[in-house]
């Protein structure tokens, strides 16, 4: 659906996705074109955002999707558990490349950065970086606790907060590159949030505001 800001009245409905997921839409363009890119259970969509019209459908998801997807350098990148990762063409929706030899996230959503890698966050601990342009594997590096949340890029570094809380830093670099770790005491399933030079996490009791000193 979309829906007029002013008064909720719906502009258009789109029901080409036809299955559930609880995935969340993304905003792109294509050729200056404003775009939603939508997920359903077995499928990646296109749809316009001034008409709803759909520009695209390509099926190759599978399960219960709940990461949403992620665009970089014309390309939609897409993941989920018992599935496999997947390039798309943003324009056409073509399949570019398909990797399912791959551990794949089942709620975090995939990081895809513009300088050519793609992350993954599987909820038992691997943390996978992928060459956008091929899918092939550049490292894994193993954690002791999984992800809900999505890795976040702030820079040329990612933010990415465990079950247990704790928030590793990492760069986007075609190897495992650990900056520093922070915690905060509690476990967590949500993904920050950055704003005004600060971060939110919101854990399992609390929320923490992060930021430099005043």
């Amino acid at each position: 659906l979309a829906l007029n800001l002013a008064d909720g009245a719906v502009v258009w409905t789109n029901r080409s996705a036809k299955e559930i997921s609880w995935s969340s839409p993304i905003e792109a363009e294509i050729v200056g074109r404003p775009v939603a890119i939508v997920q359903s259970s077995v499928a990646v969509l296109a749809v316009s955002l001034s008409d709803g019209k759909t520009i695209w459908r390509t099926e190759c998801l599978s399960g219960e999707v709940a990461p949403s997807p992620s665009v970089a350098g014309a390309r939609v990148f897409t993941a989920n558990a018992n599935a496999s990762a997947v390039a798309l063409d943003l324009a056409t929706g073509k399949k570019l490349w398909e990797n399912e030899d791959v551990d794949l996230p089942d709620v975090a959503s995939v990081l895809a950065t513009d300088a050519g890698r793609v992350y993954l966050a599987a909820n038992f601990g691997p943390l996978t970086c992928l060459d956008a342009a091929t899918g092939k594997v550049l490292w894994v590096h193993e954690f002791d606790s999984g992800f809900y949340s999505t890795p976040i890029l702030v820079g040329d570094l990612i933010y990415l907060t465990d079950l247990k809380g704790r928030t590793r830093i990492i760069k986007d670099a075609s190897e495992f590159k650990l900056v520093h770790t922070s915690e905060i005491g509690e476990s967590c399933f949500c993904t920050p949030v950055f704003s005004n030079d600060s971060i939110f996490i919101r854990g399992v009791k609390r929320l923490f505001k992060i930021s430099a000193p005043q």
